[in-house]
């Protein structure tokens, strides 16, 4: 299940690393062989574009490892997924999946943060600040 979840992100990144780049290859009037000399010349050459894709690594980091928070803050607070389940209307399974893939929509977080009782800004600034520490030891 994470395999077919990380795997869905690359696939998802690649779609936008070849969407954005599409976009400014004809501005940039140069033809590339293949994908991988594309995206290095246009990264070379358009900063704005690194700085871009940067942020939405990040903000899909971020979302994860809030999801993650919320997991364990459930976990810690003895709460049962089947519980969780009832309070945003999805079965204890598909909480599951949801906690594992690290990918929920907004107002199943908020709804389950305030069911245990957390903040749902504190669970996030908390991901954010992993993110960037991770960040920092990547770098």
């Amino acid at each position: 299940s994470s395999d077919l979840s990380s795997l869905r992100r690359s696939q998802s990144l690649r779609h936008l690393y070849r969407s954005i780049f599409s976009l400014f290859l004809p501005c940039l009037n140069v033809k590339c062989p293949n994908f991988a000399t594309r995206r290095k010349f246009i990264l070379d050459r358009c900063p704005q574009i690194r700085t871009l894709l940067s942020m939405t690594v990040n903000s899909n980091r971020i979302a994860e490892m809030a999801v993650d928070g919320l997991r364990r803050e459930a976990r810690a607070a003895e709460v049962p997924q089947a519980d969780i389940g009832q309070v945003i209307g999805k079965s204890r399974q598909t909480v599951n999946v949801k906690f594992r893939s690290g990918d929920m929509r907004l107002t199943e977080f908020v709804n389950i943060a305030q069911s245990l009782g957390i903040s749902p800004h504190k669970v996030l600034e908390r991901a954010e600040k992993n993110a960037a520490l991770a960040d920092k030891k990547v770098a």
